[in-house]
């Protein structure tokens, strides 16, 4: 119900009582609709009903079909933007194994919809030229780098399962709007 300010996410497409409720001040539910998936912290309300907590990050870019998505190895922050669309992201552990920051050209910028200032969990591969690209898909932190502790943000223990209760759980946005 986004007019509403919040959505509810399916975290397993064959149990409908799987329902997790994310309010609009912990995720935007436009930003939801165009999501992979979605890894959050989960905590329960006073009646026992699972609810997402911020952090939030959302899987963006595509996903080819059977593949397994990765937490991704690095976090950085999309910086400088170049004329041409693609951007450099900040990483200080790239910088320090590498002596280089990786970069993301125009097009992978586009389809994960990525704007300066962004915090982003990411995969790099050496191109022909020796320089780091990033691949799609990335994980994109809602809200930026407000969140304390956003970068050290536990690895979850593998899409599409629930893991105990206080930590990350990712789930697949199967179902918007539902209720």
């Amino acid at each position: 119900h986004p007019e509403k300010g919040f959505s509810f996410l399916l975290t397993d497409p064959n149990d409908e009582a799987s329902t997790v409720y994310v309010h609009r001040s912990v995720c935007d539910p436009h930003k939801l609709a165009v999501a992979e998936a979605v890894a959050y912290k989960t905590h329960y309300n006073k009646k026992g009903e699972a609810q997402a907590s911020a952090p939030v990050w959302l899987l963006m870019g595509p996903v080819p079909e059977d593949s397994v998505v990765s937490w991704c190895d690095h976090v950085g922050v999309v910086s400088r933007v170049r004329e041409e669309g693609g951007v450099w992201i900040d990483c200080d552990a790239l910088a320090a194994a590498h002596g280089k920051e990786a970069f993301c050209d125009a097009a992978v910028v586009q389809l994960c919809t990525l704007i300066e200032g962004d915090t982003i969990r990411f995969d790099v591969e050496l191109d022909e030229c020796g320089q780091l690209q990033i691949k799609a898909p990335v994980w994109k932190l809602d809200g930026g780098a407000r969140f304390k502790g956003a970068s050290t943000l536990t690895k979850p223990s593998g899409a599409d399962v629930v893991v105990p209760s206080g930590e990350t759980l990712i789930g697949r946005v199967d179902m918007m709007n539902h209720m």
